[in-house]
């Protein structure tokens, strides 16, 4: 069985460099458990010595147990690297609407006829993929004006809403909804 060692970047500028029979299932098991959106950025066969040298070589650039700073040679190391054994990176704002619609999905199982119906109209699915977005993003400002010790100010909420609003507007199609009220009629 082939081993491979393999890069994941993650949405905070992190990369951990890896060793797994299965980079791809790494990847799932890392998606599952990460505060952060993570995306394989390279892959090629080696062995768990490989990964080791690795990880003594950009010791300087270790943030924490396997994920490394992008700075430095290991930042030069990863651009050479980036792609290496990948068909296609996906853009950040691919996993996240990807992310948002595979929960909409799985909330989907198991479900009574008439909310598999529901579901199977796309404008449901449209309005539930936007609300999960929302809901996200509302969730992270809490959390982001907890931290700094000050409290939401006045139409953040609403300016969040308009903020999704628009961006999810854009995607209609994408959802196979009319693009607009015109064509809905």
């Amino acid at each position: 069985m082939s081993s491979f060692v393999y890069l994941i970047e993650a949405q905070n500028e992190m990369v951990k460099i890896g060793w797994s029979h299965s980079p791809v299932g790494r990847l799932d098991t890392l998606r599952t458990c990460s505060p952060v959106m993570v995306r394989l950025i390279a892959c090629w066969v080696g062995a768990q010595a490989d990964e080791s040298l690795l990880h003594k070589q950009f010791r300087q650039q270790r943030h924490h147990n396997e994920w490394f700073s992008m700075t430095g040679d290991f930042a030069s190391f990863v651009e050479r690297k980036r792609g290496e054994g990948v068909a296609r990176i996906p853009a950040w704002e691919e996993l996240r609407w990807a992310d948002c619609e595979a929960k909409a999905a799985a909330k989907s199982r198991n479900l009574s006829t008439k909310a598999k119906e529901r579901w199977a109209n796309p404008e449901f699915r449209w309005r539930c993929a936007m609300n999960m977005a929302f809901q996200k993003r509302w969730n992270a400002l809490n959390r982001k004006q907890k931290r700094i010790g000050s409290p939401i100010v006045d139409g953040a909420f609403q300016a969040l809403r308009d903020e999704v609003d628009a961006e999810f507007s854009a995607r209609r199609a994408e959802f196979g909804c009319a693009t607009s009220a015109t064509e809905a009629a």
